[in-house]
């Protein structure tokens, strides 16, 4: 008997089973119904014999098909095969309820739902296209899967866990995606020996290890997919974890504490970006603050940036227009081959009148490389400068020259041009005005050309 259930146990899950159980189920219950005499069956002992045995397969279709995390819920999946059932029930146990546990400290952050596949779907999942597949079928946000089996090692039977793990997150660049899985590899190779002489412990400890890097990838998918205060939360605590800071000897330990600075360097720059993208519609100072609050996070980690200083002087000028920290952080800059930093630069000076010195700056922006956003930027926030201080018209000349000459858009450095030259009196910007008359001059020239060739 023992024999027997062991088998349909073995091989419930197979197709072939539920149609032999279905048909045995059905001739049995006809039997039954008929009072052993087929001649005698009626209606309803003909609905009974398929009522039960499509209840045996309803039974069977639910406890057979691929088991899903709930809606809304973060989906952690483990698919690992193992030899026999001793080590089954002990992997179980000793791994995968530590597992659990080690990630409960996280479910104020995120609600989880921890599935554990069946030994039968487990042994499907073969590569990372069947991981894939089977991601989507659990609504996996983390799969692991792999193999254990027990072996001889040095003379001594150990634990062999074969494990690799599969992050879900949205499409992102080729590029971007070879990074991440470097790092998963890196962080967490997956082939793991541990001595059945202290398994206990060993195991434990590759479950709390585990935990630690799935919070990992779940903070670096959480940032490429743009959940930045998700992120951010996972990250400060992994970088606080008590968990991590015992763990020793660990493969790949370094290496994830090498990397969680790092990536947290990047939400605190996103955000601080983010914000800049939101104070330029809304033009609200606490944005601004909010974009100052996540660049000093920033620099706590990388410190004295471009990309920090290039934010900073943003900061200083806006918030309290003050002239000398903006330019002392931009001209920090000298070396670096983007423009952005001369854009700003030459604006400040034009600002506070060294038309002079912006013109210059200017020249040398205009043969760096720079992303083609960054002038348009520049132009939108001169313009709003003069909307707030009109007497600014030195900035009109900064206007012409970023027409003229990054955007080539002639015709709006022709306006600029002539209304920095009706505001000015003559005096006070000599070389600008003489240079504004001349580009005046060469733009109506090219402009009549282009009308006689019309």
């Amino acid at each position: 008997m023992e024999k027997l259930i062991k088998l349909v146990i073995d091989y419930w899950h197979k197709p072939i089973t539920i149609a032999v159980v279905f048909l045995t189920a059905f001739l049995c219950s006809l039997y039954f119904f008929s009072e052993i005499d087929i001649n005698r069956v009626t209606i309803y002992g003909v609905i009974l014999s398929v009522f039960v045995p499509s209840v045996i397969v309803a039974v069977w279709y639910l406890t057979t098909r691929v088991p899903r995390a709930r809606k809304g819920r973060t989906g952690i999946v483990i698919a690992v095969s193992a030899e026999g059932d001793k080590e089954r029930i002990r992997l179980q146990s000793d791994f995968i309820d530590v597992l659990r546990s080690a990630l409960d400290d996280s479910n104020d952050l995120l609600r989880f739902d921890f599935v554990v596949l069946p030994k039968w779907h487990a042994e499907k999942i073969l590569d990372s296209d069947a991981a894939e597949k089977y991601a989507r079928k659990c609504r996996a946000h983390f799969l692991v899967f792999g193999n254990a089996k027990v072996r001889v090692l040095n003379g001594k039977e150990s634990h062999v866990l074969r494990l690799r793990q599969l992050i879900v997150h949205k499409p992102i660049s080729k590029d971007l995606s070879k990074l991440f899985s470097q790092e998963m590899s890196e962080v967490f190779s997956g082939n793991i020996n541990v001595s059945r002489e202290n398994d206990l412990v060993g195991l434990e400890v590759t479950s709390v290890w585990l935990a630690e890097a799935a919070k990992y990838f779940i903070a670096v998918a959480a940032l490429v997919s743009g959940d930045l205060n998700l992120s951010q939360s996972l990250l400060e605590r992994l970088r606080g974890s008590k968990h991590l800071a015992a763990l020793k000897n660990i493969r790949g330990v370094a290496k994830l504490r090498q990397l969680i600075p790092q990536r947290l360097s990047d939400v605190y720059l996103n955000k601080a970006r983010y914000a800049q993208t939101r104070w330029r519609t809304d033009r609200d100072p606490r944005i601004l603050e909010e974009m100052n609050e996540n660049i000093e996070k920033y620099n706590k980690i990388v410190p004295k940036s471009y990309d920090y200083r290039l934010l900073k002087a943003i900061w200083y000028f806006v918030g309290s227009r003050d002239i000398i920290s903006a330019l002392s952080e931009l001209y920090a800059c000298r070396g670096q081959s983007d423009a952005t930093w001369r854009y700003s630069a030459a604006f400040i000076e034009a600002y506070r009148g060294n038309i002079d010195d912006a013109v210059r700056l200017y020249e040398k922006a205009f043969t760096r490389p720079i992303e083609r956003h960054v002038s348009f930027e520049v132009e939108e926030f001169i313009s709003w400068i003069l909307e707030s201080e009109k007497d600014k018209h030195q900035l009109f000349f900064c206007l012409g020259l970023l027409n003229l000459k990054a955007k080539e858009d002639i015709q709006q450095a022709l306006g600029d041009f002539r209304t920095f030259l009706s505001k000015s009196n003559g005096s006070d910007f000599p070389k600008a005005i003489t240079l504004a008359h001349r580009y005046v001059a060469e733009i109506e020239h090219k402009l009549s050309q282009l009308g006689t060739q019309g």
